[in-house]
């Protein structure tokens, strides 16, 4: 019986296909199916695909109708009890599956296992970031943004199939996380074992701002975890809870009203200052910092010389050489 079965579902996304499904083909661990699901592509994807002489790929096309029903989809036709995700475009360190599979041999309790990832655009590293690893501290930090990299990622499919699987909606993944975390136990590897394309034209990143509305509304409006959390929460705690809620996904005008009140408990917490002095930046320039990663990108350079940047640096090249060599 195959073990796992990665997900990848794309769009008109052939120009960047090939190198994806060769990382998945590619990896050490060699007992998965690969489902590409074709969301309803005008362009070359088929052919693309059918360039591959692989008999764990598997090829289904269907009229678009979005992401979320992609993957319900390929969950559907999936033979594996572990499902794994990449998207078009991104790219798995040839070791990937290995090293999950070997990580939820060994704790079996785990129900979603990502991992950290790198970003990059051609053969250019931008930046990498780790998510945090215990699932105390993903649950705490997963009311204000997403901290499981859904490419990266590899979950049991009975836990996602018994919750309804993932909604059609932008941020598909953080909504499915936020409705099954009281239910699930989560991980992720201290390792970059994905990366990520950074494509500027993608369908999220063209909507940033009608999409922070999308998440704003399920964070408060939908979703128990969120209210639960807030409503357990110590004072400054709510206060916290709130002003980075509004200030990710709402208004910023709110986040400075709910940060003065933080200001009380913690007045010269440095990070607190920071959320401040940032609300008064003009909404286009923050749309850009955030379409374009700044403060990330900045970091990266400020740590390049460091001994574990270059070692991320060189298994990325080592890993684009590997795929070169086909």
């Amino acid at each position: 019986m195959t073990e796992i079965s990665v997900l990848l579902s794309t769009y008109d996304a052939a120009y960047k296909l090939e190198k994806t499904i060769r990382s998945v083909l590619q990896q050490t661990f060699k007992d998965f199916e690969l489902i590409i699901i074709d969301d309803g592509s005008n362009d070359n994807t088929y052919e693309v695909v059918s360039s591959f002489a692989d008999e764990r790929l598997r090829y289904f096309k269907k009229e678009h109708s979005g992401l979320g029903d992609s993957l319900n989809i390929g969950i559907e036709y999936s033979k594996g009890e572990l499902i794994a995700r990449i998207d078009a475009g991104d790219i798995c360190h040839p070791r990937r599956f290995e090293k999950q599979i070997d990580y939820l041999n060994k704790h079996d309790e785990i129900d979603v296992l990502g991992t950290g990832y790198g970003v990059f655009h051609g053969n250019k590293l931008y930046y990498y970031y780790f998510n945090p690893s215990k699932d105390a501290e993903i649950k705490k930090l997963l009311v204000y943004r997403n901290t499981i990299f859904h490419p990266s990622i590899i979950f049991k499919k009975s836990i996602v199939l018994c919750n309804n699987g993932y909604k059609n909606i932008p941020y598909e993944d953080y909504e499915l996380w936020l409705r099954i975390s009281p239910k699930v136990v989560f991980a992720n590897l201290f390792e970059i074992l994905c990366y990520y394309w950074f494509d500027k034209n993608s369908i999220t990143r063209s909507n940033i701002d009608k999409n922070k509305k999308i998440v704003f509304h399920f964070l408060t409006a939908t979703n128990n975890y969120y209210r639960n959390y807030i409503l357990s929460s110590c004072a400054p705690e709510k206060l916290k809870a709130i002003a980075l809620r509004e200030y990710f996904w709402g208004n910023r005008k709110r986040t400075r009203k709910y940060l003065l009140g933080l200001f009380y408990y913690f007045p010269w917490e440095i990070k607190n200052l920071f959320f401040f002095f940032t609300t008064f930046i003009p909404n286009k320039w923050m749309t850009q910092i955030t379409r374009y990663h700044i403060p990330n990108r900045l970091q990266y350079l400020f740590f390049y010389l460091s001994k574990e940047t270059k070692i991320i640096r060189n298994e990325f090249r080592d890993t684009l050489l590997i795929l070169s060599e086909e």
